[in-house]
């Protein structure tokens, strides 16, 4: 059968539309803010198959930092689907390579993906990734008041005090137009990007659960309890990076796309799989 990878085209948005909603059940208004603010038809690569997108994947700009403070451009690769009427037939990798393909002939030193779910985690090492990315879960519950005080920010600030917190961390520096898709999404689940006064949060609300995409905080319980108290919610379900000397459970996958890569890329923080 005939195939061909490609960018996609602003004419094929529809498509894409369904496809993602078809592959993921995500909800309209979802997808749409999606296209609406971050889509560029080359940001999506599509794998066409006797004349019909057959598999897609979107892509983010992101730069891979070490411990050490050097940073290389990194490719995210995000909403990667196929068909459920065209799977097992070797789509899916075909565009993945294509991808991993483009990203290295764009100078990107590795791509990146956050599984769908922890069965995925083997198959992406099948295809040369490593399960480098890390981080921590925990639940926090509503505590004692006044010793954390968050207020709203930009998503300028909120890129310097992340850099800042995260110096010495293996991580993930995300460019201000991505973090500004990001505090989107979460303004739009009634949250947003807020300053702790020595570190940062990225929240939102789903129903009675607060979830913190993001905590940066030397005292994440009562940096979760204010925010719990300010946006509301009966438990706040918290990503926080794992530090040196902690462990975590994997969230992500890296495959390097050039010999140069760091010695060491353990635990690495990739807090947006913009989920």
């Amino acid at each position: 059968m005939n195939t061909v990878c490609r960018p996609s085209t602003a004419g094929e948005v529809p498509r894409l539309k369904a496809l993602w909603k078809r592959c993921f059940g995500d909800e309209d208004g979802y997808i749409d803010h999606y296209f609406r603010t971050f889509y560029r038809p080359e940001r999506a690569l599509v794998l066409e198959a006797e004349g019909t997108v057959a598999s897609m994947l979107l892509t983010f700009p992101f730069a891979v930092c070490t411990s050490n403070g050097a940073c290389m451009p990194a490719c995210y690769i995000y909403a990667f689907c196929t068909d459920p009427a065209l799977q097992g037939r070797g789509y899916g990798r075909r565009l993945l390579s294509c991808g991993e393909d483009q990203a290295a002939r764009a100078g990107c030193a590795a791509a990146l993906m956050v599984p769908g779910e922890q069965s995925l985690f083997q198959f992406y090492e099948s295809l040369g990734y490593e399960s480098t990315v890390f981080c921590r879960e925990q639940p926090f519950f509503p505590g004692q008041p006044g010793r954390c005080f968050p207020r709203p920010c930009t998503a300028e600030f909120y890129k310097r005090q992340r850099e800042k917190w995260l110096k010495g961390l293996n991580h993930i520096r995300y460019p201000l137009p991505v973090l500004e898709y990001q505090k989107s999404l979460c303004r739009n689940a009634g949250g947003g990007f807020y300053d702790l006064g020595g570190g940062v949060a990225a929240a939102e609300r789903d129903e009675n659960e607060l979830l913190i995409r993001e905590l940066l905080t030397d005292d994440p319980e009562a940096a979760a309890s204010a925010l719990l108290g300010l946006l509301g919610g009966e438990t706040a379900r918290v990503r926080l990076p794992v530090l040196p000397g902690e462990t975590g459970q994997p969230f992500g996958v890296v495959k390097w796309l050039t010999p140069f890569r760091p010695a060491s890329w353990a635990n690495g923080w990739l807090a947006f799989g913009f989920d």
